[in-house]
């Protein structure tokens, strides 16, 4: 399913017109990021949840080069799936 065959069931499920669940689910990432940006998490009720997770610094060596490289920390998405939806 694609986010056109999405959309459609969305709006068939909602009782709304297509340019609206279309509308919708173009807001659905930006919300998502802005949320976890601010340092919550979006829990999506049966589905899952995102989250932030800090990776911290780390040091990596090339294997190329083998030059040891300094890797600064950085911000990452986690999601987590909800417990009953582990099997499906």
């Amino acid at each position: 399913m694609d986010s056109r065959e999405l959309a459609a069931a969305m709006a068939r499920a909602a009782g709304i017109d297509l340019a609206s669940a279309q509308k919708a689910l173009a807001a659905i990432p930006a919300t998502i990021k802005d949320q976890l940006r601010k340092g919550g998490s979006v829990r999506l009720g049966s589905m899952g949840t995102f989250r932030r997770h800090l990776q911290p610094e780390r040091t990596y060596k090339d294997p190329r080069t083998k030059k040891i490289v300094q890797v600064p920390s950085k911000v990452t998405v986690r999601f987590n799936i909800a417990r009953n939806k582990k099997t499906l």
